[in-house]
């Protein structure tokens, strides 16, 4: 998930929900009928600075805090922000266990 703008009690920016497919699969996903708002785009490869959470962690508005502290972490270290927050989700949510690792919190950087 990348957030165009701000998620809180006080913002409900857009959000936009992705799913990566491998270079080599592009070619097929791309010949796909998609129906109309599901788009393909590439991302270039870029830095980023991210933080891992259990899936104790990533209950709303308990994220919040590690959406912070990867921006104020890129801030501290001087580390301009390339592009939105995002959310990387790696793991069956619904299935892990509360203290399982499913989410890095993660913000692009130079």
């Amino acid at each position: 998930m990348i957030y165009h703008g701000r998620v809180n009690h006080d913002s409900d920016g857009p959000v936009e929900v992705c799913l990566a497919v491998a270079p080599a699969d592009l070619p097929s996903v791309a010949s796909l009928n998609l129906p109309p708002g599901i788009n393909l785009r590439r991302e270039a490869a870029h830095p980023e600075l991210s933080v891992t959470l259990t899936k104790r962690q990533v209950v709303y508005p308990d994220i919040l805090a590690a959406h912070d502290l990867v921006e104020a972490t890129a801030n501290n270290d001087n580390r301009p922000i390339t592009a939105p927050p995002r959310e990387h989700y790696f793991t069956d949510l619904f299935a892990a266990g509360p203290d399982e690792h499913v989410c890095h919190v993660a913000i692009p950087v130079q």
